[in-house]
């Protein structure tokens, strides 16, 4: 899917299907964010502002993910600048980190999540 693909686009849906046995050509690469758009909450009580991303992973599996094209093991998850944020999300099986975040601007969400049982 190419990244003009999803622009503009409330709700997106991904499935992969056909389990193909060895491990590099079973994983497939994962979901990657860069520099998704944010927005700068308002202070509360005239304290600290905070950037929030307006990208939402939710409801999400994640399973058998972290290989590229030439077979090289990659983050299943990765996220330069603020992470989406993320509710409810399955992470599994990775052939490399569940999860890897760069650089996010500030503090970020992550609930009612499992990963595990990757590499």
């Amino acid at each position: 899917m190419s990244l003009s693909a999803a622009n503009f686009h409330a709700d997106i849906g991904i499935q992969c299907d056909n389990y193909l046995g060895s491990q590099k050509s079973s994983n497939w690469k994962g979901i990657n964010f860069f520099y998704g758009k944010a927005r700068l909450r308002e202070p509360i009580e005239n304290k600290v502002s905070r950037h929030y991303s307006l990208s939402i992973l939710e409801h999400v599996n994640i399973f058998h993910a972290g290989r590229d094209t030439y077979g090289k093991a990659v983050p299943a998850l990765e996220a330069m600048g603020q992470p989406p944020v993320i509710n409810n999300l399955n992470l599994r099986y990775s052939a490399f980190d569940g999860i890897n975040l760069y650089k996010p601007d500030d503090t970020f969400v992550i609930e009612n999540s499992i990963v595990a049982d990757n590499r």
